[in-house]
């Protein structure tokens, strides 16, 4: 004779957190217009060039994302750029920028403890 055994229903698997995305990104501006975006860190801070931020109807809105790692700039590898070189080689591209970012998962999340609290203040030089 023989018994069936049944085991119960396996529960369904924990979701896995999402895997970095490496992503070629291509923006495109008429002369008159801004990028749209700004970064923070470079070589000379020894930290990643990062996207600190993005402005709404701009090139960059919808493509970049707050805390998207700066790979490459036009194909120059941004770990030997300083934050003034990097800012050099995205004003000498001209209309057509192209760059290479990771893209973690909830990676704006982790730039929230460098943010100041409140609005930012800004004082004209020499008043």
């Amino acid at each position: 004779m023989y018994a069936m055994v049944m085991s119960p229903p396996s529960a369904p698997a924990a979701p896995q957190p999402s895997a970095p995305s490496t992503i070629d990104v291509a923006l495109h501006r008429s002369p008159d217009q801004r990028w749209g975006f700004r970064l923070q860190g470079g070589a000379d801070y020894r930290t990643q060039l990062t996207v600190m931020r993005v402005e709404p109807n701009s090139p960059a809105q919808g493509k970049l994302r707050v805390g998207d790692a700066i790979q490459t700039v036009n194909g120059k590898k941004s770990r030997q750029l300083s934050h003034a070189q990097a800012s050099e080689v995205i004003k000498e591209s001209g209309n057509s920028l192209k760059l290479t970012i990771v893209r973690e998962p909830n990676a704006a999340a982790c730039l929230d403890h460098i943010r100041p609290p409140g609005k930012p203040k800004f004082s004209r030089p020499g008043s």
